[in-house]
């Protein structure tokens, strides 16, 4: 399967037990908030219930192909998939789950939602009237607004990428 099929298994009350990388980057949510979660709380309203029945019919032996369905993301956009569906037996031959995959491209979709809701939010650091930093896990800047650079008179080029308590905290002020 390429890395650009989204792919998620449901065990048969609907609980999702497992889902793919392609999956979460295309939805935005992390593993943990979509694990052990019911597939009401991943789904858009009114594909719920038809997705419970595409479920119930996998289950039963009817198998599914290319179900127009929308996925709700985390950014509360929709993201349309073509849905494929195969039943998860054990080893004597009884229903397990649920195996769900896209078989569409969704990476065009995904990559305008993304460059829209980065656009969106570039545009609010801009005329933010506050200062506005961030840092990644290592401490090095990773964002820093112009209210920021008019404050401290560090440009957005010069703050980004630097360590943020060496380069911009007092020493007097460090623990």
């Amino acid at each position: 399967m390429s890395s650009s099929c989204i792919a998620f298994g449901l065990s048969t009350d609907g609980t999702v037990i497992m889902c793919n990388k392609f999956f979460l980057e295309s939805t935005g949510f992390s593993r943990d908030e979509v694990l052990n979660k019911q597939l009401s709380e991943v789904f858009v309203g009114p594909d719920q219930e038809r997705l419970r029945q595409i479920i119930r019919d996998t289950i039963s032996g009817q198998e599914k192909i290319n179900i127009e369905l929308g996925l709700l993301c985390k950014n509360s956009c929709r993201l349309e998939i073509s849905l494929n569906t195969a039943p998860v037996e054990n080893s004597d031959g009884a229903v397990t789950g649920v195996f769900c995959f896209s078989n569409c491209n969704a990476e065009k979709q995904v990559s305008e939602n993304f460059k829209r809701t980065e656009e969106e939010y570039r545009a609010l650091m801009d005329v933010a009237d506050e200062p506005i930093f961030g840092v990644d896990h290592t401490g090095a800047v990773n964002e820093w607004n112009s209210k920021l650079a008019a404050i401290t008179g560090f440009t957005t080029e010069e703050a980004m990428g630097s360590d943020f308590i060496e380069a911009h905290v007092c020493p007097d002020a460090r623990a």
